[in-house]
């Protein structure tokens, strides 16, 4: 099978596959020769892509996942490898954004975004650091 991770930056893998592996909104889903047609929301998490060639990982973020006819297409906003993700960067956001939260309580957008950055700043930290071990 295909996939295919695009973003705004453009195509990040074009590559053959096994086994893929996204976060979903509704839970980690593996995807495999022959799953039948299926669309998903994506939620910042690991997406991992299993292959002859060697396996991919990413940390990604929202978006979508299609695959039909064993090839899968995934639209996010950001997909980024353990070597290009800066982890003290991406602690400082993080707590930037709880700390913005904290001044508008009664916010339920901020807190909505309080809430995403900090399941982005999760994802990206495990990516980058499984990659270390």
């Amino acid at each position: 099978m295909r996939i295919d991770i695009v973003t705004p930056k453009g195509s990040i893998l074009d590559t053959s596959a096994t086994v893929v592996t996204v976060p979903s909104v509704l839970g980690e889903m593996g995807l495999m020769p022959g799953h039948l047609p299926i669309i998903a929301a994506l939620q910042p998490g690991r997406l991992t892509v299993e292959s002859a060639e060697g396996d991919h990982v990413f940390a990604v973020d929202r978006g979508f996942v299609e695959m039909a006819r064993d090839h899968i297409n995934v639209i996010t906003e950001a997909a980024l490898k353990p070597d290009e993700i800066d982890i003290a960067q991406v602690k400082a956001d993080r707590d930037a954004a709880i700390a913005a939260a904290k001044s508008e309580e009664g916010n339920a957008t901020a807190q909505e975004s309080r809430l995403l950055a900090e399941r982005r700043a999760e994802a990206l930290l495990a990516v980058a650091e499984s990659a270390q071990s």
